[in-house]
């Protein structure tokens, strides 16, 4: 069972290399490794977070043009694309709204977690108590924290990408329904 505080940790785990390296090398490695798999993730939610308001800024272009010509349009066409356009607006707020962990979970997560920031910033954590921590820790505890935290990370940018791909499927529809509309206000001799 793992231990779900820090502190709690068992140092007789064997950490060393089966490959010969020394535990120093080790430490160093898995350190850096999970840094730059943490720099990896992070940069993925930004980019998820980009792709989420360029959709956004495309639809919403898209929504001027039709408003543009609603006139033209039979009603039940421009409400239906209205419909779709919200749909992919909300959908993309949602990925674009940032997972704030409560109070009590913050709190709970400076006990298994020091390098997130909702760990770091939770009232539960005291900066003295963190200063003497990183002061006195083993590297075995920021490895965990660093590897807990990467989780937490990843699971966010997976739900970040789900709620992308579900927006870019409605707007799909947002474009196709775009077409129907410009086609339908060629027909009744508009535009």
């Amino acid at each position: 069972m793992q231990p779900q505080e820090l502190r709690e940790l068992s140092f007789d785990v064997d950490i060393g290399s089966s490959e010969g390296l020394s535990v120093d090398q080790m430490t160093r490695g898995r350190l850096q490794f999970l840094i730059g798999q943490n720099a990896y993730v992070v940069l993925q939610t930004q980019f998820a977070d980009a792709k989420a308001g360029i959709l956004l800024a495309i639809v919403g272009a898209l929504a001027i043009i039709v408003s543009d010509r609603q006139t033209e349009v039979h009603p039940y066409l421009l409400s239906g694309y209205i419909l779709v356009t919200f749909i992919v607006v909300a959908i993309c707020l949602l990925a674009l709204l940032p997972r704030v962990p409560k109070k009590t979970q913050a709190a709970m997560m400076q006990k298994s977690d020091l390098f997130s920031w909702p760990s770091l910033s939770s009232d539960a954590m005291k900066a003295e108590e963190y200063a003497d921590l990183m002061r006195s820790s083993n590297a075995s505890v920021l490895v965990m924290s660093i590897a807990r935290s990467n989780v937490a990370v990843a699971q966010v940018l997976r739900v970040k990408y789900r709620l992308l791909r579900l927006a870019l499927g409605f707007a799909m529809i947002d474009l196709i329904a775009l077409g129907i509309v410009f086609n339908a206000s060629m027909f009744s001799g508009g535009i």
